[in-house]
C-alpha cells in the first residue's frame, strides 16, 4: 500500500480496509513474523520501511505531521492502529461494528499525527 505522509489518517484507512478484504494476507502476514522470529527483516521489507520513515520524515518538514514524535514511532503505531482489529478474536472484535473500527482508527492516527499549535500567553 503507497504510503501518503501528508494524509496518515487516510493512509490508516486504506490499510484497514485491505487487511479486512483480504485476511488471508493477514494470516500469512502473521505466519511471516512467526517463521522470522527474531531475525533481521529482509533487505526489501527494511528498504520499504526506510522509505516510509523518510516520506513521514519530509511530512514532518512541511509540517503536516507533528514533529513531537520521531518518523519511525509514527509509523510503527499507524501500521499498528490500522491493522488491530485483524489481531484479536471475538472477545474484544465484537465490541463495535465494522464500520465504526475505520472510524475509531482514522480517528485516533489524526489525534496522533496532527501538528500542535503553539500556546499563545
Amino acid at each position: 500500500m503507497p504510503i501518503d505522509a501528508d494524509d496518515l489518517p487516510g493512509y490508516a484507512g486504506r490499510l484497514h480496509d485491505a487487511a479486512a478484504q483480504h485476511p488471508q494476507v493477514m494470516r500469512f502476514l502473521a505466519w511471516y513474523a512467526l517463521e522470522r522470529a527474531e531475525r533481521p527483516a529482509p533487505e526489501i521489507v527494511a528498504r520499504s520501511m526506510d522509505e516510509k520513515i523518510a516520506a513521514i520524515e519530509a511530512a514532518q518538514q512541511r509540517g503536516t505531521v507533528t514533529s513531537d514524535t520521531p518518523a519511525g514511532e509514527i509509523l510503527a503505531l499507524v501500521l499498528t492502529l490500522a491493522n488491530m482489529w485483524e489481531h484479536h478474536t471475538e472477545d474484544v472484535s465484537h465490541l463495535v461494528t465494522d464500520a465504526q473500527r475505520r472510524t475509531i482508527i482514522t480517528d485516533a492516527v489524526r489525534r496522533l499525527v496532527t501538528p500542535h499549535e503553539p500556546a499563545r500567553g
